[in-house]
């Protein structure tokens, strides 16, 4: 009779340190996305499109990079809608439209911040 509850608590135990190494590997992945992001936007700003478009690009590899991880643990809609906004930000860096590129930012943002809260442990996601 023990032994259950050994190995319940042993499941449990598992269950928090995966939710807490997933937690922890989506904050490093989206705040290090996010700092390319911030650094291409200050570029596009300025009206420096070529540096602009390395940071970005930094930042879409992090996320390539980081491809087998999202198709795992993020939803697959929300993990398409963020690379579609990559796109769409590159398309607008391309064409080195300010007011389009200041809407693609804030949309990626978006996912981004998407993405954390969803990996973050609620009530409702544990009951």
């Amino acid at each position: 009779m023990l032994k259950r509850e050994y190995a319940a608590a042993a499941v449990l135990a598992a269950l928090i340190a995966i939710s807490g190494w997933n937690m922890r590997r989506t904050d490093t992945l989206t705040s290090d996305m996010e700092i390319a992001l911030c650094k291409s936007r200050a570029a596009a700003e300025r009206l420096d499109f070529k540096r602009s478009r390395e940071y970005m690009k930094d930042s879409f590899e992090l996320w390539n990079d980081a491809e087998c991880y999202t198709r795992i643990f993020i939803s697959k809609e929300l993990a398409d809608r963020a690379t579609d906004a990559f796109y769409t930000l590159q398309e607008a860096l391309a064409q080195e439209d300010t007011a389009a590129c200041a809407t693609s930012y804030d949309s990626l943002r978006h996912y981004l911040e998407t993405i954390n809260e969803m990996e973050r442990p609620s009530l409702g996601s544990i009951f």
